[in-house]
């Protein structure tokens, strides 16, 4: 795929030309996300000539993954196997998730986190979710934060007792299964909602 896009304005706007140039590149690149370089302005202005048509074109790429762009998205699943997503914001929890679907990360390979008894559009299917802010990466967790997803669900009125104290949530056979695209979230969404 070409990294290259040509914007345009019918009324000799630079910004407009250059706004839909780094609208088509995201939309190629399936990302919100660019980096872009401007590679041409085409178009005539000035004197008693004024062109109607702008064309700028630019050299764009998408985020590299080790690059932190947050929020980032990642599925994960435990013991029952259903996929479950969680949210990261911090730049040290998306890099250390994307160490772990990488190989790099060998130990602290778990999710655990606080659940939060609500849906979230980007969980579809689930009644609760983890507060991003909240969720961190274990290689061994005591076993009072241990429970399936499914048994959550299931149980989520009983929850920050004696079941799950604090809410917190460490299930220890979770594992990232991969980092989604904003599309292949949007999918997701659709699909099931």
């Amino acid at each position: 795929m070409s990294n290259h896009f040509i914007g345009h304005s019918a009324s000799n706007d630079l910004t407009e030309a250059l706004n839909d140039a780094i609208a088509k590149a995201k939309s190629a690149l399936t990302t919100d996300y660019v980096r872009w370089k401007l590679d041409f302005v085409n178009g005539e202005a000035g004197g008693f000539v004024i062109a109607e048509d702008l064309y700028v074109g630019i050299h764009a790429e998408g985020p590299n993954k080790n690059d932190f762009v947050g929020p980032a998205y990642f599925e994960m699943i435990d013991i029952d196997e259903k996929p479950f997503v969680i949210k990261l914001v911090g730049e040290d929890q998306i890099r250390v998730a994307r160490r772990i679907l990488a190989g790099e990360e060998k130990e602290r390979i778990h999710i655990q986190g606080t659940i939060i008894p609500s849906t979230a559009s980007y969980n579809p299917g689930w009644s609760y979710h983890l507060d991003p802010t909240s969720i961190d990466f274990f290689a061994f967790a005591v076993e009072v934060c241990d429970a399936a997803s499914t048994y959550v669900e299931e149980n989520l009125a009983d929850i920050g007792g004696a079941f799950l104290p604090g809410n917190h949530w460490c299930p220890w056979s979770s594992e990232l299964k991969s980092e989604l695209t904003f599309t292949e979230l949007a999918e997701r969404t659709e699909t099931i909602g």
